[in-house]
């Protein structure tokens, strides 16, 4: 039997130096924003109400859940309509206004003030699903289960996968099929 998505390798332990652990907290930021870790599948997230998942163990030495929500975050990122779209209109808005554009964030101004990890009152997924439990379960996807795959290939059935909401695609839409790349299976 194949390992699970999640599984994407056996790394070694690495020490990671400031840059990788500023990698990790836009990682865990991002994920904390799109509301991912009451639905991700590390029991510690969800008790921790955010991503604590160890970033020993996840695809390029980031949290595992980032690799497994990875193509339904880049959905709600770049799709037509997505958060860069709306980023874009703010700062359509504020030109129009003639007010300067915002200025980026430097890698190190993502992490989170200590004890105020979470400075936005509702997240991507509270707004799109509710907060119900049963909203909640229906959305996590087990971490056996294989992603969809790219969203680029086939909008249409990414949107209705998204729409539905039941993140665990036993239908199995859109979904890659994966490669053996240096003895591993890889989606």
């Amino acid at each position: 039997m194949r390992p699970p998505s999640i599984f994407y390798a056996q790394q070694k332990p690495r020490t990671f130096d400031a840059r990788h652990r500023g990698v990790v907290a836009i990682a865990r930021n991002h994920q904390d924003w799109f509301g991912f870790a009451p639905i991700c599948f590390i029991p510690a997230c969800r008790r921790a109400g955010r991503c604590c998942g160890d970033a020993q163990k996840g695809r390029f030495y980031l949290p595992p859940c980032v690799g497994h929500y990875h193509e339904e975050a880049r959905y709600l990122s770049l799709s037509p309509g997505g958060v860069r779209d709306q980023h874009q209109a703010v700062e359509a808005e504020l030109a129009a206004e003639g007010r300067p554009p915002r200025q980026p964030l430097r890698l190190e101004d993502w992490a989170p003030p200590a004890g105020q990890w979470r400075w936005w009152s509702v997240t991507v997924l509270e707004a799109l699903y509710g907060t119900s439990p049963a909203a909640l379960a229906r959305l996590r996807r087990p971490p056996t289960v294989r992603g969809p795959g790219p969203w680029e290939r086939d909008p249409d059935a990414f949107g209705r996968y998204m729409a539905e909401g039941d993140w665990r695609n036993p239908a199995g839409v859109c979904r890659r099929e994966p490669v053996l790349i240096g003895g591993r299976w890889v989606e």
